[in-house]
């Protein structure tokens, strides 16, 4: 089964609210498991795309400290 990136993306702006859409999608043969076959979920969310692709989500700065 081939998954196109741009299709899934197209697919949840029709269903799901504007700020709940991903920027980009990575398609991944399995996902990252441990010994026990407990997902790895950090791992799941690093980048795996070319740098310019890739885009960590936006932190807000801290507050200013009073």
């Amino acid at each position: 089964m081939t998954v196109d990136p741009d299709e899934v993306i197209a697919w949840m702006r029709e269903r799901l609210a504007a700020y709940k859409c991903p920027k980009s999608v990575d398609v991944v043969d399995a996902l990252p498991r441990n010994p026990s076959g407990k997902i790895l979920k950090r791992e799941c969310a690093l980048p795996t795309g070319p740098a310019e692709t890739a885009r960590s989500p936006e932190v807000p700065p801290p507050p200013s400290g009073r």
